[in-house]
């Protein structure tokens, strides 16, 4: 691996996004780049809200520049809700994966792709065909595999109103970014726990969790994050705290104004 991929790698997984961005500055994104940087090029912008900047990363001749580029842009589609379009790209990721990693990626998003689709018998079935994963964290593709399964498995069992076992969920997704030391998806998995608990009717931990979960968010640039985490947290404090919510959506906003579109460079400005 280069030292670029494993600069990249380290911000993508374990450090802040933002960081892995500043290393992209003396690379072409329509130059020779290998496929691994590209990949973590696309996470590391995403991961900030750089929707539009990622795909020509990830995409630079029009297609995905292999199966974890398409994964990359499918995820990236489904934060802007655009759920129908991604799944063809993750039937894309599965059909060239060539990496256990690749093919857990892939899975999982389709999952998601379900999910967003509200077809929640496909997404069961299709969570049932991803391969058992153990506590054991085995390298980045196997806590990864892990975490993002506990996700979609909070997400699907939010769909069902089994605010439990959603709970349940989110905590093991959190517990497993925690064991890995990886930031990043330890405050998604907060922002999945803050969900789960504002659905099952726990609004007091939920808003304490989302705080949290907003401002450290906020202190890493996981812009789609930030957003997300301030509009749920306006929703439970609507009739106790008028103040704060008029407060948290102007975050929500701010934050929105910040995201670009996933299909060009522009912002939401």
């Amino acid at each position: 691996m280069t030292a670029a991929a494993r600069a990249l790698e380290h911000a993508a997984w374990y450090g802040a996004p933002r960081d892995g961005i500043a290393l992209l500055a003396g690379l072409d994104p329509a130059g020779d780049v290998p496929a691994r940087v590209r990949w973590l090029a696309g996470v590391c912008l995403g991961a900030t809200g750089r929707y539009g900047t990622a795909r020509r990363w990830l995409a630079p001749g029009g297609e995905p520049a292999g199966s974890a580029a398409a994964s990359c842009l499918a995820s990236h589609l489904r934060q802007v809700g655009r759920h129908a379009e991604a799944e063809p790209l993750d039937r894309l990721a599965l059909e060239t994966a060539d990496s256990a990693e690749e093919t857990a990626d892939a899975l999982v998003g389709l999952v998601a792709d379900a999910i967003g689709r509200h077809d929640l018998t496909a997404a069961a079935a299709r969570l049932e065909n991803i391969p058992t994963v153990g506590r054991v964290i085995n390298g980045d593709a196997e806590w990864r595999k892990g975490v993002r399964v506990a996700w979609v498995t909070a997400e699907l069992a939010l769909c069902r109103n089994n605010f439990g076992e959603a709970i349940r969920a989110a905590r093991l997704a959190e517990r497993r970014s925690r064991d890995a030391t990886a930031r990043r998806h330890a405050v998604k998995s907060r922002l999945v726990l803050g969900a789960s608990l504002d659905a099952a009717g726990r609004l007091r931990p939920a808003a304490r969790v989302l705080r949290g979960t907003a401002a450290e968010a906020t202190s890493m640039d996981l812009f789609p994050l930030v957003t997300v985490a301030y509009a749920l947290r306006a929703g439970i404090l609507a009739e106790r705290a008028p103040q704060t919510v008029r407060r948290e959506r102007l975050r929500a906003d701010s934050a929105q104004r910040i995201i670009e579109y996933a299909a060009s460079g522009r912002t939401t400005r």
